[in-house]
């Protein structure tokens, strides 16, 4: 369960009923769906932002100009090297 819940029950001798720890498992599994559908999973698709050196253009969701420019990136041994020994942060 719940450890704050829990905690907080025991301290005050509430016995939780079954069926209200039933409607909060179901609450927070909805929640929980209706957070993946809101705000679904992007990362695969923006890997070249963590590294535009490795990434997979077949998972890049760009337009055909924005990837053209991305493989000049990845093709630039300069910028490699620099990414390489620079932080992220100040690359």
């Amino acid at each position: 369960m719940f450890a704050c819940l829990e905690k907080i029950s025991e301290e005050n001798n509430i016995k939780l009923e079954e069926e209200i720890i039933t409607k909060i498992m179901m609450h927070l599994t909805n929640l929980k769906q209706d957070f993946e559908i809101r705000f679904p999973d992007t990362s695969h698709g923006d890997q070249w932002i963590i590294n535009p050196f490795t990434c997979d253009l077949n998972t890049v969701k760009m337009n055909l100009k924005e990837k053209e420019q991305l493989i000049d990136l990845m093709s630039d041994e300069s910028l490699r090297s620099i990414f390489k020994t620079t932080d992220l942060s100040k690359f």
